[in-house]
């Protein structure tokens, strides 16, 4: 009678070494080029004379997606409002405005509503067992 052999991870590991190694040969690429594209984004966005730069690495980066996923699945999940914060905090921490910018040049115009969007927007707030449903 043949012998059952048990799925084990360590086995699995020591014998197909090259399975994780080109897992993350092929992971690390993606955050140079995530890194790249966002870079690239920024240098070439403008306003007015001011001009973006930033700063993102791709060691940056994948510090970012792994301490987020660490604490998404240690958390089971409560932590998913403190990684958004985080993301954003690490966009606005890589990112400058270089150059002179006028903010009073910076205007929004009030529009005039029509008595459609009122009509509609009054449809389709929905009561739902006593909850208010804003769509």
């Amino acid at each position: 009678m043949a012998k059952k052999q048990q799925f084990d991870v360590q086995t699995l590991l020591k014998h197909h070494y090259w399975i994780v190694a080109g897992l993350a040969g092929m992971a690390l690429p993606v955050f140079w080029y995530l890194a790249y594209r966002y870079r690239y984004y920024w240098s070439h966005t403008s306003f007015q004379a001011a001009r973006f730069r930033s700063t993102v690495t791709a060691g940056k980066l994948l510090w970012l997606w792994v301490s987020n996923l660490l604490l998404i699945v240690v958390t089971l999940g409560i932590a998913i409002p403190w990684v958004l914060a985080r993301n954003v905090r690490f966009n606005l921490a890589n990112i400058t405005l270089i150059g002179s910018l006028d903010l009073s040049s910076v205007v929004q115009e009030a529009q005039q509503a029509g008595a459609g969007a009122e009509s509609l927007a009054g449809m389709l707030n929905i009561d739902f067992a006593g909850f208010d449903l804003p769509f």
